[in-house]
C-alpha cells in the first residue's frame, strides 16, 4: 500500500480507497474544511487534509510513494517541482494531470519535459479537448 500526496481534492478522494494514506495539500481554508467533512462522511480515515502549497509541502523528505496533481501546478513551477521531488521517496513517482485545448498551449510543457525535470508527456483526446499526463519515476539512491 502506498502513501500518496495529492495536489487536488478530487484526486485525493479518488485514490483514498486504494492506498494506505493520502495527504491532500490545500491552501484554501474553506476547501480544507469541506474536504475534511466529506472525508468524515465517507469514512475515509486515511485521508489527511493539510494547509500548504505545492512549493511548501508540510511533509518530511522522502515520505511519499506517489504525488499526483490535477491542474494544480504552475503558480511557482520550478519551486513546486523541487518541493514535489523532495517529498517523494527514491523510486517513487510524480504525476501531473492537465487539460489543454487548441486555443491555449500548455505553458509548462517545455519546463516539464526538459532538463533537469525530464518528465514524460502522454497525450489523450483530440485538439479541442486534450488531456495531458506528465509522469516521472524518481531514481533510487
Amino acid at each position: 500500500m502506498a502513501d500518496v500526496g495529492a495536489g487536488s481534492g478530487r484526486i485525493a478522494f479518488l485514490v483514498a480507497p486504494y492506498v494506505q494514506t493520502v495527504y491532500a495539500v490545500e491552501p484554501v481554508a474553506s476547501f480544507r474544511s469541506y474536504m475534511k467533512e466529506k472525508a468524515a462522511k465517507k469514512g475515509l480515515n486515511n485521508l489527511f487534509v493539510m494547509d500548504g502549497t505545492l512549493d511548501s509541502i508540510p511533509l518530511p523528505d522522502g515520505s511519499l510513494d506517489v504525488l499526483i496533481t490535477s491542474n494544480a501546478i504552475g503558480w511557482n513551477l520550478k519551486e513546486e517541482l523541487k518541493e514535489i521531488e523532495r517529498v517523494i521517496k527514491p523510486g517513487g513517482h510524480s504525476i501531473h494531470l492537465m487539460h489543454s485545448n487548441d486555443q491555449v498551449e500548455n505553458p509548462y510543457h517545455e519546463t516539464l519535459t526538459s532538463s533537469p525535470w525530464n518528465y514524460t508527456c502522454l497525450e489523450e483526446g483530440d485538439e479541442e479537448k486534450m488531456k495531458l499526463r506528465y509522469s516521472k519515476a524518481l531514481l533510487k539512491k
